[in-house]
């Protein structure tokens, strides 16, 4: 379920849609780059679009420096999602419960999710709180259609964690966010 994390304290969640658009994928491989630059270690879920953006981002900061495991967690649903293969053992069963319980509490539907879903789902609280769900990312930064109650899809459940544990969240699809992070990373 998750790879290794360094502690570095500087955490960060980088997720959203997969269907985010060309410029905003150019953006979030952007943050990525610069972000890896200022020492920070993405979380994030393996998915196509943002969060692929997000791994090229801080592959294309660490080609330079053969260190990528030291910048980046990637946490898959289950062994071979989008082909990956992960190395290390699924967490404890009581770290898997208490990572599913968490997003039961903030999706809307729970109840009409398959078991693939809920794996994908749950997912989303090692993304925010890391490998022992006890270490809440400085901040969440996604590219997701925003709605009345968070953002759209999936990425909503990592939104709705984040909130919960009071993680600040930009959402690059939000004119407003997407300038403020622009100027503090001068990208």
């Amino acid at each position: 379920m998750t790879t290794t994390e360094k502690k570095t304290g500087k955490y960060y969640t980088g997720v959203g849609s997969r269907k985010a658009p060309p410029d905003a994928i150019d953006l979030m491989q952007c943050i990525a780059f610069k972000l890896a630059g200022l020492g920070y270690h993405l979380r994030s879920g393996g998915a196509d679009g943002a969060d692929t953006a997000f791994e090229e981002g801080v592959f294309e900061h660490c080609s330079l420096l053969a260190n990528l495991s030291k910048y980046q967690s990637i946490y898959i649903p289950w062994k071979g999602f989008k082909g990956r293969d992960n190395k290390l053992d699924k967490p404890p069963n009581d770290l898997a419960k208490k990572a599913e319980e968490l997003a039961a509490s903030v999706h809307p539907a729970w109840g009409n999710c398959t078991s693939a879903a809920r794996a994908l789902h749950a997912r989303n609280a090692y993304q925010v709180l890391g490998d022992r769900l006890d270490e809440p990312s400085k901040f969440l930064i996604c590219w997701a259609p925003p709605t009345n109650w968070g953002v759209k899809g999936g990425t909503n459940t990592a939104w709705q964690i984040a909130k919960l544990y009071n993680v600040p969240r930009f959402n690059l699809a939000v004119p407003e966010d997407r300038a403020r992070v622009e100027r503090w990373l001068g990208v």
